[in-house]
């Protein structure tokens, strides 16, 4: 609906917003991957991987795009995903989870100044918690799912108190800055121009 308003149809918003999930699923679990290989089983994050790969090679193979593009309209079929847009996409995402990892590492240092978590663990443990409040489907937002992962990974490294204190503090960062971005993109939005009647 949102997408409407701005003269994007229904279908195209549909096909990207499940393009962006697959892609962000797919940059996630590669992150935690390099910044903390053994943090979950080989076996989970190849089949992670696999699945964001299978779901962005439907929507960029001609003959399921178009399929699948039929499907959300008839009228107009979709075009599959250009790769070019599939890597820029994906590279950018890689950027933004590398982003998040680093900004979960200074909370973490400015929360609990004795903390000693390295970088790519702060990464890894983000990435990894955010990952599967993403796939947990019964929790929207990931609310409760993510925050219980970064407890507990966090625990053997910084207490199980200090590990609440920063899960909770990462759940209210991430909602202020998500809300603030939102008020800004209204703030920036062009108003739309008055007709005048003359």
């Amino acid at each position: 609906m949102l997408a409407e308003r701005v003269g994007v149809r229904r279908s195209a918003a549909a096909v990207s917003a499940f393009a962006m999930q697959a892609v962000v699923l797919g940059t996630g679990v590669v992150l935690v991957a390099i910044a903390t290989p053994h943090a979950a089983s080989p076996v989970l994050l190849g089949a992670a991987v696999l699945a964001a790969l299978v779901l962005i090679g439907v929507l960029a193979w001609r003959r399921t795009a178009q399929w699948l593009g039929t499907l959300a309209d008839s009228t107009t079929p979709l075009p599959p995903l250009p790769l070019s847009a599939i890597i820029l996409s994906s590279s950018l995402m890689l950027l933004s989870w590398a982003t998040f990892g680093v900004s979960f590492w200074m909370l973490i240092r400015g929360l609990i100044s004795t903390a000693s978590v390295p970088l790519p663990a702060a990464m890894g443990m983000f990435a990894l918690g955010y990952v599967m409040g993403l796939v947990a489907l019964v929790a929207p937002g990931g609310l409760g799912v993510r925050d219980l992962a970064l407890v507990g990974f966090l625990t053997p490294l910084v207490g199980s108190g200090g590990a609440l204190a920063v899960s909770l503090a990462s759940r209210v960062q991430l909602t202020l800055t998500e809300a603030g971005a939102a008020g800004a993109g209204l703030l920036l939005k062009p108003k739309p121009e008055k007709r005048s009647d003359s």
